[in-house]
């Protein structure tokens, strides 16, 4: 498989033409694995052996359901099998769907206890890049992905690697399934550094606060309605120093020394918190944001 953006180790331009499929959010990282044969690069060859940051999840999985459509592209579905239920879901926390998703990189092959210790003894029947659009877990269903995966890769002939495949809840073929996620730089990462941060709107008000002081569109907001919601100017100007200004902007308006009165539970914490509310709200309305 190569790394390279060029060959097929980015979101392939085959996907981001199809991806159309709805979004949806839905583990510890699992120990290093060895690759199944040398993996190709632009300026060099890893030989067997070698090993890559731990993957998502490495283990037995069962064939849910394929889809390969002109609207969509390509998909696969899998049920996560080598987890207990007590587990958490190893794809919990990363970004799902067409804009943000997980990259990924994958490797889908025979079910055997025999590959998850040497995978060199057979072929997969995918190996490439993925997207993920889905990830969920339910009392039902138990826990699952699903995934966009590459039609363009050689050899394909724009047929479906799983065409011809049992798929199902419980007749499903048992496949074992690799799977590393991708950072833009085309690096492979350690599952630690991809789960998908706190919403903003889950911050407090002063991790908020400290993270659109530095938002030049937040900043620019400020600047422009400074006269309407300051009685008094602030005395920095942000062409001097933006950040700085936004910063003593939101004291200014909200009323306190420091940004992290907000935390306190006293009527000034209080008020100092409905105030930036009011802050955020006039800032998100101006942007179309309700």
């Amino acid at each position: 498989m190569n790394f390279s953006r060029s060959s097929g180790f980015s979101r392939p331009a085959s996907l981001s033409s199809k991806l159309s499929v709805a979004e949806e959010n839905v583990q510890d990282s699992q120990p290093a694995v060895v690759m199944p044969d040398p993996i190709e690069t632009d300026d060099e060859t890893t030989e067997v052996g070698s090993t890559l940051p731990p993957s998502i999840y490495g283990g037995s999985v069962r064939l849910l359901n394929w889809s390969n459509t002109a609207r969509t592209g390509m998909s696969v579905e899998l049920g996560i099998r080598d987890i207990s239920p007590q587990d958490v879901h190893p794809f919990k926390g990363m970004l799902c769907g067409k804009e943000n998703g997980q990259r990924l990189k994958v490797w889908i092959g025979p079910g055997s206890d025999h590959l998850l210790l040497n995978q060199n003894s057979e072929g997969a029947f995918y190996r490439g890049d993925g997207l993920l659009m889905r990830w969920s877990d339910d009392s039902v269903n138990g826990m699952s992905i699903k995934m966009l995966i590459d039609g363009s890769i050689d050899g394909s002939d724009g047929k479906h690697p799983f065409d011809g495949f049992i798929t199902g809840r419980k007749e499903g073929e048992i496949l074992t399934f690799l799977a590393w996620a991708v950072a833009d730089d085309e690096t492979v990462q350690d599952p630690a550094f991809v789960r998908k941060k706190r919403p903003f709107a889950e911050l407090s008000p002063v991790s908020q606060s400290q993270i659109l002081c530095g938002d030049n569109r937040f900043i620019s907001f400020l600047a422009k309605n400074e006269h309407m919601l300051l009685e008094r100017p602030v005395s920095i100007r942000p062409v001097d120093n933006p950040k700085f200004y936004a910063t003593e902007f939101v004291k200014s308006y909200i009323g306190v020394e420091s940004r992290a009165e907000m935390n306190y539970e006293t009527p000034e914490g209080a008020m100092a918190r409905r105030k930036w509310r009011d802050l955020l709200s006039y800032y998100n309305n101006s942007r179309g944001i309700s």
